[in-house]
């Protein structure tokens, strides 16, 4: 029965038409989620996986990284890489340098000397890569990582590798290893900054 205005008692939502159109909405926000993320996750940087691949670090200067390695995009800078490999983070710059490398050794020293609470172990051996370029590895500690440095300075392009473990000991032996393996293929391509 009608009421005194004659409308339905019914709401629109109750009939065919109403119904339609709400489950039409509902339907369209789960297909907007439902392919929008999938875009949206595409667009936005993240960690990709690297091993085995070879990474340019910039100024043509690039490295095959060992099994294991990730590469968190988000952290890139120019001419700066942030990898991970097993339990090691591992961060490598490169830059135009004119001077020698052990110029370079002894500028990053003094840097390192600045941070409080880090402290080089004094344990210095001399690196080379397959190709024969000559660095510096420099080891050092604080009371919430160790790790090393690795320098080298070739054709006006320095590189600096730190690799330091992601807690209060450094990186396994094995991680170590498989490291001085990859960066021995640290290559500088003629190309000039």
């Amino acid at each position: 029965m009608h009421g005194a205005s004659g409308a339905s008692p019914r709401p629109f939502t109750d009939t065919f038409g109403g119904r339609l159109t709400g489950s039409l909405a509902v339907l369209g926000v789960v297909l907007a989620i439902a392919l929008g993320l999938p875009a949206l996750n595409l667009m936005i940087p993240g960690i990709e996986d690297v091993g085995g691949a070879r990474v340019e670090l910039g100024h043509g200067v690039w490295f095959t990284a060992p099994e294991n390695t990730s590469r968190d995009v988000g952290h890139d800078r120019p001419n700066t890489v942030q990898l991970t490999v097993d339990d090691a983070l591992v961060t490598a710059t490169t830059r135009a340098y004119q001077r020698s490398a052990q110029d370079f050794a002894e500028a990053v020293r003094e840097e390192l000397k600045s941070r409080p609470g880090l402290q080089l172990t004094g344990s210095e051996r001399s690196f080379a890569t397959a190709a024969g370029v000559p660095g510096v590895r420099l080891e050092f500690h604080s009371p919430s990582q160790e790790g090393y440095l690795l320098i080298l300075v070739h054709n006006g392009i320095a590189v600096d590798v730190t690799v330091s473990g992601n807690g209060r000991r450094g990186p396994e032996d094995g991680t170590y290893a498989r490291l001085d393996d990859a960066l021995a293929t640290l290559t500088f391509d003629e190309a000039r900054p």
